[in-house]
């Protein structure tokens, strides 16, 4: 049986930078470790302070899934990167 979830995930700086970006990464849980089922493109945008991300995902029934998103920015020779992991949330089978 299979479902959908929706992702989503937003970059944001304080300033207009030369790039700014996301990319997500949906996991499920199998009962003993957390497995890639699903990872977008990495987006990103040329001199703007923000960028979005919105997926639906089809996954399995029955199973923990969480996301991870990585954020990035870029301004001059500098970077900035951080990691955000949601909580866990059940897919029920009904």
């Amino acid at each position: 049986m299979s479902g959908k979830v929706r992702i989503s995930g937003f970059s944001t700086a304080t300033q207009r930078v030369d790039a700014i970006g996301i990319q997500l990464t949906l996991q499920q849980w199998t009962g003993s470790t957390w497995i890639d089922v699903y990872r977008s493109r990495n987006t990103s945008s040329s001199s703007s302070s923000n960028t979005y991300e919105d997926y639906e995902v089809e996954v399995s029934k029955g199973y923990y899934y969480r996301s991870i998103s990585y954020h990035w920015i870029e301004q001059g020779r500098i970077r900035e990167e951080g990691t955000l992991t949601t909580g866990s949330i059940f897919i029920p089978n009904n």
